[in-house]
């Protein structure tokens, strides 16, 4: 028989047909098993590492989500990604009095952590403590690309992120553990007591007893109380109105008042909410730091972040809380 052009031409449409047809399942079958092989990855770093001194006391985690292929190279995802944090550990390292914790919240509490690089306005972060200090909310501000920022103000801690997506109908899943380095908290060694005064009697020094910085295991050098800066007495850098010094009672295992300010919430002075977020109630707290008359202490109340620095020492509605060296003393730092 014959074969003519119009017969080769019959033939070769045919083939090309059936391989028109064969491509997308071959290059489905091929995808599918590369699917097989394909896994999911996270990178992850923290910046800074240490926020015990650094405004505006918060870290950040950036988190990536990648595909690893079969021969080992990383792609992008450009699926979308369910971002969860599956657990936290926080674990002060000066924090060993058990009857008056400074993390007075289970030890896995998500207190103090939120998605986002950038803190929430001020008043959303004021009715978010009042609810309860920073209770982690998943679904507020959570990410849904291949890029995820979580923000802790605590310090100290330890979280397990997962990412979640989902590729050619497989589900990949990854976590990875971040290490959020000392923060504002990590300075403190006990936690807040009942209502103390600072000083049962004023002026200064003739007073005996020192609630506050006995409460601390501290002790209050009212002896070299001369008005002016000594070995016993630091000037802090603040001034009243009419110019007179503020110092700091070295030894008194009290905070000073940017201690207490760089625990305190958004306001006057305050900044992130890590008190709360630990748990430390509403209220006053008192500084380590007295006024050149001798008649006045310096308090910080919590939830706002400002100082009352002419306050009655004797005054008995306010909490403490403890420090200890190497920030017992009126650092450069924290001036």
């Amino acid at each position: 028989m014959r074969i003519t052009s119009r017969h080769w031409c019959f033939r070769v449409c045919v083939v090309v047909l059936f391989l028109a047809l064969l491509y997308p399942a071959v290059r489905a079958g091929n995808a599918v098993a590369a699917a097989k092989e394909l896994s999911l990855i996270l990178e992850a770093s923290v910046s800074p590492d240490d926020f015990t001194t650094t405004p505006p006391y918060y870290a950040v985690a950036t988190i990536t989500a990648k595909f690893r292929n079969a021969d080992g190279s990383l792609s992008p995802v450009k699926t979308k990604v369910t971002w969860s944090v599956l657990d936290s550990l926080v674990k002060l390292p000066l924090d060993k009095d058990p009857a008056h914790p400074v993390w007075r919240r289970a030890p896995n509490a998500l207190n103090g952590l939120m998605w986002g690089k950038d803190l929430p306005p001020a008043l959303l972060r004021r009715s978010e403590l009042n609810k309860g200090g920073r209770e982690f909310d998943q679904n507020a501000r959570r990410p849904t690309g291949d890029t995820a920022y979580l923000m802790d103000i605590v310090g100290s801690r330890v979280v397990t992120v997962q990412a979640r997506t989902r590729y050619l109908g497989k589900q990949l899943t990854a976590t990875t553990r971040i290490t959020f380095g000392n923060g504002p908290l990590s300075v403190f060694t006990k936690g807040p007591s009942g209502f103390l005064p600072w000083a049962k009697t004023n002026p200064l020094q003739t007073a005996t007893l020192f609630p506050a910085a006995e409460y601390c295991k501290g002790s209050i050098p009212r002896d070299k109380f001369t008005g002016k800066p000594n070995e016993a007495w630091t000037d802090t850098g603040h001034r009243s109105l009419k110019g007179g010094i503020y110092m700091y009672a070295e030894g008194s295992n009290l905070p000073t008042v940017r201690q207490l300010q760089a625990v305190s919430s958004a306001g006057e002075g305050g900044f992130a909410g890590a008190g709360q977020a630990a748990g430390w109630p509403d209220g006053g707290y008192w500084t380590g730091e007295a006024y050149e008359n001798a008649i006045t202490a310096s308090q910080v109340y919590l939830y706002l972040g400002f100082e009352l620095w002419q306050f009655l020492p004797q005054s008995g509605c306010l909490h403490a809380v403890c420090i200890s060296a190497p920030y017992g003393s009126m650092r450069k730092a924290f001036r």
